[in-house]
């Protein structure tokens, strides 16, 4: 069974249990976001530097590479782009 492809848009420190456990679970984790020294910016083989407070562009990028789910971090930037982007 082909993993599940997740974005999670978040890098930061706190942002790390979400991305182990999704990695636990057999996903194919994605992670975005603006500042490429954050932790999983560091740790993630498959992160991408985009500022995801900009909805459009994280729209794009989710339809670009077909991603079957989309997770927000831990900050309220994070959330707030996730309800933004849902409804696109």
């Amino acid at each position: 069974m082909k993993p599940k492809r997740t974005l999670l848009a978040d890098t930061n420190r706190a942002a790390y249990t979400v991305y182990q456990a999704l990695v636990s679970a057999g996903h194919d984790v994605w992670v975005v976001g603006a500042n490429p020294q954050e932790p999983l910016a560091k740790i993630a083989p498959n992160y991408v530097q985009l500022n995801y407070s900009d909805s459009s562009k994280l729209a794009d990028f989710i339809e670009e590479e077909s991603f079957d789910f989309l997770v927000p971090g831990c900050t309220d930037v994070s959330y707030k782009s996730y309800a933004v982007v849902r409804q696109y």
